[in-house]
This record gives structure tokens, C-alpha cells and sequence, in this order.
């Protein structure tokens, strides 16, 4: 009865020192690794965070960074001037998605006289700045109504305003 006993324990002390990772687990720990960017939570005031919590979130509207910038609304809260840059970022993001979008629909339109034709591939490709963009607009505005000051995943550490 004890060797059954020891044969079991032998065999679960391997399991958790040895684990084998199936794809699930993998795919599960690149997603965490890739939303899981710095967070600059602790570097900001409460006081600060709490004045301009609106205008960090509404920051991520594309286009409403630039609107803080030219205001200079920014300016004086290091809560708000890190979330407009983030927001900054996104909107680049949006701009490169659509610029990129135009110029393939352009370069690929096949037009005849009934129907232009775009082909299917830079549909997908489209479709997949745009998911990128959105996705990264959610990320931002998410993580600050949850009163978390995350760096965007890929790139939340390029830094246009301080």
C-alpha cells in the first residue's frame, strides 16, 4: 500500500516540476505576456487621476488627443499627459489603418464596367489594421475606466508628448 502511495507522489511531483505545455497553454501565456504591459498605476496622485479621469478616457477617442494637445490641457497633470499620449498613439494607429487600407484598394482594384472589384486578400488585410486599431482603442479605454494606466501592447512605450 505504501509503494502505491510513493509511485503516486513520485508521479505528481514530476507532473509539477516537469509540466508539458499543450498549445492551449502556450497560446494562453503569449496572450497574457502581450496584454500584460507596464502599468504606471502608482506613478500618478490620486488627487490627479480622480480631476481628470474623463479626459483620459475620452483621450482614446481618435482624433480628441490632438484637441487636448492643442488646448494644452495636458499640461500640469502627468496622468492626463501620459493618457493623451497613449491616445496619441492610437490615433496614429487608426491613421496608418486607413492610409495603408486606401492605398491597397487603390493598387488592387480590378474595375470594370459593371462592378469594381477589390480582391478578397486586402479585404482581410483591412479587416485586420481596423480589428488591430479598435482593439487597441478598447485596451486603453478599458484599462483606464478601471483606473489602470497601462502601456498599450506594441506600442504603448513610444512617447510623442512629456
Amino acid at each position: 500500500m505504501n509503494e502505491n502511495n510513493d509511485m503516486n507522489n513520485n508521479l505528481n511531483n514530476n507532473q509539477d516540476t516537469n509540466p508539458e505545455k499543450d498549445l492551449s497553454d502556450k497560446v494562453i501565456e503569449s496572450v497574457e505576456n502581450f496584454v500584460n504591459t507596464t502599468d504606471h498605476e502608482n506613478d500618478y496622485e490620486k488627487e490627479d487621476k480622480i480631476k481628470h479621469k474623463t479626459e483620459a478616457i475620452t483621450s482614446y477617442i481618435p482624433f480628441v488627443p490632438l484637441y487636448y494637445i492643442f488646448a494644452s490641457k495636458h499640461k500640469g497633470s502627468k496622468y492626463l499627459t501620459f493618457h493623451v499620449n497613449q491616445g496619441l498613439l492610437v490615433t496614429f494607429a487608426w491613421i496608418i489603418s486607413i492610409v495603408i487600407s486606401l492605398l491597397l484598394e487603390s493598387l488592387f482594384k480590378r474595375e470594370s464596367m459593371i462592378i469594381n472589384d477589390i480582391p478578397g486578400w486586402v479585404s482581410f488585410i483591412s479587416y485586420l489594421l481596423y480589428s488591430a486599431s479598435f482593439l487597441l482603442t478598447l485596451f486603453g479605454a478599458i484599462n483606464t475606466v478601471n483606473d489602470s494606466s497601462k502601456e498599450l501592447p506594441l506600442i504603448g512605450k513610444i512617447k510623442i508628448i512629456k
